[in-house]
């Protein structure tokens, strides 16, 4: 999840995070990831061996909402948090449920 956050900071394109951590295949993986939750707009090359590479074009309105949520590193890492105490495991849905509930809990909003 982290590395997805990082993407779709990249292609957001007003920041530049630091992905040379990451393998070409990590890389490419996890934008195959983007492209299949909907959170962004590409197409996926297939080699022999899979997909060879991933071109990403540019965030979808759903991966502008969900890099709006998770752009607070506050809430970011209460969910990084919480999903450690599911053993590390966290769907996208719940990561952006948890979000919202943070984000409330933030601006002093009702949480119930």
């Amino acid at each position: 999840m982290d590395l997805i956050r990082l993407l779709l900071i990249h292609y957001e394109g007003e920041e530049k995070p630091d992905l040379s951590g990451y393998t070409r295949d990590q890389l490419n993986y996890h934008r195959n990831l983007l492209l299949e939750a909907g959170l962004a707009h590409g197409k996926a090359l297939g080699g022999l061996a899979g997909i060879s590479e991933v071109n990403i074009t540019r965030l979808t309105w759903e991966g502008h909402e969900f890099l709006d949520a998770a752009r607070n590193p506050t809430i970011w890492k209460k969910v990084l948090a919480a999903s450690l105490t599911l053993g590390g495991g966290l769907t996208m849905p719940l990561a952006k449920a948890l979000m919202a509930k943070y984000a409330k809990e933030l601006l002093g909003l009702d949480v119930k």
